[in-house]
């Protein structure tokens, strides 16, 4: 997963993650609900927000029916852009970069 690039973390682990939703847990300092709204907002990109014990602490995508590579990588740049403007500290560009290393390697 090239979301990987930005250091955030997953609610399951590569052995246990779902083929329709993954789960990304922000840093204590993002509001998960407030993130998805900002990324709505300002690149138009829906994504989920958490539930249960894990309300407010990430955000979900949805990535069941019909997808194409086009769709990820405008969710993947999105939420790196989003990240951007809520100051979290990573190497911005470089899960865009991963995703397009992979999608010349296999189709995605």
């Amino acid at each position: 997963n090239s979301l990987k690039e930005t250091g955030l973390k997953f609610l399951a682990n590569d052995e246990d993650s779902s083929p329709c939703v993954t789960g990304v847990l922000l840093p204590e300092n993002i509001n998960g609900d407030d993130f998805v709204k900002r990324i709505r907002e300002r690149y138009n990109i829906e994504l989920a927000g958490m539930f249960g014990d894990y309300k407010g602490k990430g955000f979900r995508i949805g990535h069941m029916g019909y997808m194409n590579s086009n769709d990820l990588l405008v969710t993947i740049s999105g939420i790196e852009c989003a990240l951007k403007d809520f100051n979290f500290r990573f190497n911005f560009g470089e899960a865009t970069k991963k995703f397009l290393e992979l999608r010349r390697e296999i189709d995605v």
